[in-house]
């Protein structure tokens, strides 16, 4: 049975062990920096500290980080320094994924989600529960599609973004970096990068330097 280390140990968490262990993984470890000191529980499972990662990776073994957070997740990744290849890619069995889309690793496809073809899914994305990336999408490093949410067919969701539940974004919109996408809203042109949209049809509500309605 494949190996893996998850960090982080909260709600999400529960969620990302739930997925990993119907996909067929064994979580041996969930790594978060509310622990103090490294312990074993009953069921064998290691808790400790980010600082006692490196002494539990070997060759079999591999990291998910199992936070919501988009930035949380780039920060961690950027002070771990640990090659790509040691992040786990994790489908969820009821997934429904076409053969020809690319998926990043990191990555997380929740139960009951559906990617169809020629989609491309970068790295370290959270593509959660229910959603839909129709065909022709592409969804870059760090986004979470949250529970629902309908990317229908040539939208490009850039960096770091986070698209909430039940969001639908008509074909062919561009959603810039870091950007957020209110629960409920109705995309139905670009978003620029770093603000925040809400609505149906959805309207800038702030920018990260505050202050647009």
């Amino acid at each position: 049975m494949k190996k893996l280390i998850l960090i982080g140990d909260s709600g999400h968490a529960k969620v990302i062990e739930h997925v990993a262990i119907r996909a067929g993984w064994e979580v041996v470890a969930k790594i978060d920096d509310k622990y103090s000191e490294k312990k074993i529980e009953l069921n064998g499972q290691v808790k400790g500290p980010l600082r006692i990662i490196s002494e539990l990776l070997d060759n079999e073994t591999y990291i998910l980080i199992a936070i919501g957070a988009n930035r949380v997740r780039k920060l961690i990744f950027d002070k771990l320094q640990l090659p790509i290849e040691k992040y786990a890619t994790v489908v969820d069995p009821s997934a429904i994924v076409s053969n020809d889309v690319v998926i990043g690793r990191g990555t997380c496809i929740m139960p009951n989600s559906v990617v169809n073809p020629a989609s491309v899914i970068g790295n370290h994305v959270i593509l959660n529960t229910r959603c839909v990336i129709e065909h022709d999408n592409i969804v870059e490093d760090y986004v979470h599609v949250s529970p629902g949410s309908i990317l229908t067919g040539n939208v490009r969701v850039e960096k770091g973004c986070h698209i909430g539940a039940g969001a639908t974004l008509i074909p062919s919109v561009n959603i810039g970096s870091w950007s957020v996408v209110g629960a409920g809203s109705t995309v139905i042109r670009d978003v620029e990068k770093d603000v925040t949209v809400v609505g149906s049809p959805s309207r800038v509500l702030s920018n990260v330097l505050g202050g647009r309605i």
